[in-house]
């Protein structure tokens, strides 16, 4: 549970923040989504491990808070920003920014719902393990049939795109 701390607000150990780019202001656009992925594990562990789920939730419903906080801003006053900690819109935006605060904002409803279903658990899933491999099923009107003359016209192609390469590769070092 220790090592989540990295990823926590130093001032506000709950609030979940981009802890290499957010203080410095240079975030790139992974960065600015990192906390969305982030939000879904906590919440997922929060749900599937029970001796971690207060701490977790903890985490979750505050960091969801700023995030509501930081969803205030811009033209149409409901534009999220990155910083949770910062009581309101801090001026950054972008789908990073508005596909975070939603995960955070959602996972506070993870322990609403039961667990994954399994099979034991009344899960009713069938698994096929060849799906996607040819397994004569005749009701694929999308299945691509490969003839010969495709074969040939594909070596052409080839033959032509590579001798044009070559050509140029022997024109470059001449």
């Amino acid at each position: 549970m220790n090592g989540i701390s990295i990823f926590l607000n130093s001032s506000n150990k709950n609030i979940i923040y981009e802890r290499q780019c957010q203080e410095s202001g240079k975030c790139s656009n992974d960065q600015r989504s990192f906390k969305s992925i982030f939000s879904r594990c906590l919440a997922a562990t929060a749900k599937l491990v029970p001796k971690y789920q207060s701490d977790l939730m903890d985490i979750i419903e505050a960091s969801a808070e700023g995030a509501a906080q930081s969803c205030s801003g811009g033209s149409d006053g409901v534009t999220c920003g990155i910083n949770w900690g910062y009581g309101g819109w801090d001026g950054w935006y972008g789908l990073g920014e508005q596909i975070s605060a939603l995960e955070i904002i959602q996972s506070t409803l993870v322990l609403e719902h039961d667990a994954p279903y399994t099979n034991s658990t009344g899960g009713s899933s069938q698994g096929n393990a060849e799906a996607g491999i040819d397994s004569g099923d005749v009701s694929n009107v999308n299945e691509i049939i490969v003839k010969q003359k495709d074969r040939a016209g594909a070596a052409i192609v080839t033959a032509l795109v590579l001798a044009v390469m070559l050509g140029l590769a022997v024109w470059m070092v001449l």
